[in-house]
């Protein structure tokens, strides 16, 4: 019959062996439910003081992670050896232990190698083995080789704990489970940060691995919230920001002005031993500006504003949200107004973008006035959480409101369907429907185009009444992976289309030129 055993914080035996459904540590202040052991390591546990003063202090509420460190191995895979984390952590580490002690939720930014996802996977585990009964841990990283990375490196230190703590473990590419006995169990799942249907499944702590670098760091997010158990942890570390006004770095000034949800937390550059001033400075002569304050920040500000270059200038962006004429509802209404603005003028001239979004993404529609040398935004909507017969609608309903207007978007992916049936359907007239196919040159060339225009200064918007176009050209980059991109590329759909609004004949090879 297994038996359990009642231990005292210092590892002293309080009372005689008990029976019990599985073999248990019970300690006290510790969890009512005891803590899982094997039948060895009970034995061990037994015979050996020493041991059971380790195991005590494993099983501390407040403590029991950073004693549980003093245990935890690793790959180190600078020098190829396997070390035991807690004989040396880094500046860096410390932080990271201070702030999951003392914070339910932690938000990391911090510079490049610094250790911190070395640490975090020992919590995962610490959090299944010693601090929650039947634990979830999920953790997410950017990429599929990114998550078994994780997950074999949980699956290395669990291997290599003292005996005493082991359990029967079963894992596979995706999983770890511990036997616990009596029929519980913990797992610990790691996911690559595209996987929707990993995120139905509730945990009780939550590891996100650089949320910068995952395809939409903000759906991610939202998606993976409601996860986590009442009571149970959360995670975020994060290097390499994509642009000062993307989704990371604007949660993460929410979390420094106490807004967000989670605790606030910048490591620098410097925050390990064997990086000092003199390293610093040469490491900032090998490399870009650009590129030095991205990956080895000294500060969180300069972090998020240093984090990539924008294509689009921001002085010229600001010239470009001011003296505008505004968003209209219908073409009748801005005619009349430009008319009562500047007196009566030739044909106008209009080419709408449409950049499609169903579910969780955004559809947008950004019609420009192009008639003359300045193009302006004249009519902007953005829907979000629309299926595809609610996107044709909307784009009919645009058609009605601007019957001169070119409507333009992209049918490399999901507008396709969307443009066949509003061509069959007649609901906007097939000569005014044009097709975008995206490659990667055909977004190159039209990303080009609109710099070309705002370098001009030649683009006016209402800032308010496009919101977030402004924002989105702030932050956008070439590489655009992981940045919010619907409104840019609406209106680089219309600048495409631009030349079909004065010639319905033009072909495929467009360009604003034309206009």
């Amino acid at each position: 019959m297994p038996v359990a055993i009642r231990l005292a914080p210092d590892g002293s035996i309080t009372g005689p062996p008990r029976k019990s459904p599985s073999p248990r540590i019970f300690i006290e202040g510790g969890r009512p439910e005891g803590y899982a052991i094997s039948p060895a390591g009970l034995r061990l546990l037994r015979d050996d003081p020493e041991q059971r003063a380790i195991f005590a202090a494993c099983c501390d509420p407040k403590t029991g992670f950073r004693a549980f460190l003093d245990h935890w191995r690793f790959l180190d895979q600078e020098n190829g050896v396997v070390r035991v984390l807690g004989a040396s952590l880094w500046p860096a580490q410390e932080a990271y232990l201070a702030a999951v002690e003392e914070h339910s939720w932690t938000f990391m930014l911090k510079a490049r190698q610094l250790g911190e996802t070395t640490i975090a996977i020992a919590f995962d585990a610490y959090v299944a083995r010693f601090r929650t009964p039947n634990a979830r841990v999920h953790c997410f990283s950017s990429g599929d080789d990114a998550a078994k990375e994780v997950l074999d490196a949980i699956l290395f230190g669990l291997q290599h704990l003292p005996p005493a703590f082991r359990l029967p473990m079963y894992s596979t590419t995706r999983s770890i489970r511990l036997d616990c006995g009596n029929g519980e169990r913990a797992f610990i799942r790691s996911y690559p940060s595209t996987r929707a249907a990993s995120r139905g499944s509730t945990c009780n702590h939550l590891h996100l691995d650089e949320l910068s670098a995952m395809l939409d760091p903000r759906k991610v997010y939202q998606s993976v919230l409601p996860t986590v158990a009442p009571g149970g942890t959360f995670s975020i570390l994060t290097t390499e920001v994509v642009g000062p006004e993307s989704y990371t770095a604007t949660y993460f000034r929410k979390c420094i002005e106490g807004e967000g949800k989670h605790h606030a937390l910048f490591v620098p550059a410097l925050a390990r031993p064997d990086r000092d001033e003199a390293w610093l400075e040469g490491t900032k002569r090998s490399l870009p500006r650009s590129e030095f304050a991205r990956e080895y920040p000294s500060t969180w500000q300069e972090a998020l504003e240093s984090s990539g270059e924008s294509m689009f200038a921001a002085e010229d962006v600001a010239v470009c949200s001011t003296d505008f004429l505004g968003c209209f509802s219908s073409q009748a209404e801005y005619e009349s107004r430009y008319a009562n603005f500047f007196g009566p003028k030739p044909r106008r001239y209009y080419s709408c973008g449409v950049d499609v979004g169903l579910k969780n993404d955004a559809t947008v529609f950004v019609m420009l006035d192009c008639t003359e040398e300045i193009a302006d935004v004249v009519a902007f909507r953005r829907l979000k959480g629309t299926t595809s017969t609610e996107v044709g609608q909307a784009l009919a309903e645009m058609h009605r409101a601007w019957p001169r207007a070119h409507f333009t978007f992209e049918v490399t992916g999901i507008g396709l369907p969307i443009f066949q049936s509003l061509s069959a359907s007649g609901s906007v007239p097939e000569s005014r429907l044009h097709e975008f196919h995206t490659s990667a040159a055909s977004k190159a060339r039209v990303v080009n185009e609109l710099a070309y225009l705002i370098e001009c200064q030649h683009l006016r918007f209402d800032p308010d009444a496009t919101d977030p176009l402004q924002r989105e050209l702030l932050s956008y980059r070439r590489d655009d992976h992981a940045i919010q991109t619907d409104c840019v590329l609406a209106i680089c759909f219309s600048l495409a289309g631009a030349p079909h609004a004065h010639d319905s004949n033009a072909g495929r090879i467009l360009s604003v030129s034309r206009f």
